[in-house]
C-alpha cells in the first residue's frame, strides 16, 4: 500500500485486528485521494457560502422537524395521561352508590311542589311548606 498506488477495484487488506477481512474502497474515492491537489476544484467564497447555508437550513429544518415530533410526542402523552385519569376518577365514582334520600326530605320538597302548584299566584302562601322543608334539610344535614 505505502508507495504503490492502488488500482480501480483491487481489494486492499487490513488485518490489524480482524487478519483477512477485505475492505473495499470505491474507485471515485481512490481517484480523489490520488489525484494531484493542484487538480482539485477550487471554491469561490460564495460557492462555500452558499453550500454552508444550504448545509445549515437543512441541520436547522431537521432539527425543527425533531422539536415538532417531541411537541406531539408530549401532547399524546399528555392526553393519554388526561384519559387515563379521567377512567380512575369514573371508575372510583362507580365505586360509590348514590346516597338514596332521606323519606322524610323527600316528602317535604312534595311538599313544597305541590303548594307552589296550587298557589301559582301567591307563592308566599307556602312559606310554612318551604321552612319545613329547610328544617328537615338541616336536620338531615346536622346528623
Amino acid at each position: 500500500m505505502g508507495g504503490q498506488q492502488s488500482k480501480e477495484g483491487e481489494t486492499l487488506e487490513f488485518s490489524k485486528d480482524l487478519p483477512n477481512v477485505p475492505i473495499q474502497f470505491s474507485p471515485t474515492l481512490l481517484k480523489t485521494l490520488s489525484a494531484d491537489p493542484a487538480n482539485r476544484p477550487v471554491y469561490s467564497e460564495r460557492e462555500v457560502a452558499d453550500l454552508l447555508a444550504r448545509h445549515v437550513a437543512h441541520e436547522v429544518d431537521k432539527v425543527q422537524r425533531g422539536q415538532q415530533f417531541a411537541r406531539e410526542l408530549r401532547e399524546e402523552v399528555d392526553r393519554e395521561q388526561v384519559t387515563r385519569r379521567a377512567e380512575e376518577l369514573l371508575e372510583r365514582h362507580k365505586a360509590y352508590p348514590l346516597p338514596t334520600p332521606d323519606p322524610t326530605i323527600v316528602a317535604k320538597k312534595q311538599a313544597v311542589i305541590a303548594c307552589y302548584k296550587a298557589n301559582p299566584d301567591r307563592p308566599l302562601d307556602c312559606w310554612r311548606e318551604a321552612a319545613e322543608f329547610r328544617k328537615a334539610l338541616e336536620d338531615t344535614l346536622a346528623r
